[in-house]
């Protein structure tokens, strides 16, 4: 009959957490450049972007997550060059 024990379990725990640390940081070492992010992620960011620049030209006195559009018409323009590296 076997028997749970806690703190073998936590031993286990924090193996596998470190395997887990490991593997992202050579995900990392092998694409820098997107960091966990693929292509598909970066170009929903930069409809999102591009949504909010749209409104904003529209709501001069508004604010997209409490942004505004010089804002928002950067990070549309970091999006582009980070998918364009990506590719």
């Amino acid at each position: 009959m076997s028997r749970y024990d806690p703190e073998l379990g936590n031993i286990v725990n924090g193996a596998l957490d470190l395997i887990a640390k490991n593997v992202k940081e050579k995900e990392k070492a092998i694409n820098p450049k997107l960091e966990y992010e693929s292509i598909a992620e970066l170009a929903k960011k930069l409809d999102y972007a591009k949504d909010a620049v749209r409104w904003l030209l529209d709501h001069s006195s508004g604010s997209v997550d409490l942004h505004g559009l010089a804002h928002w018409a950067s990070a549309v323009e970091r999006l582009r060059k980070e998918i364009q590296e990506g590719l």
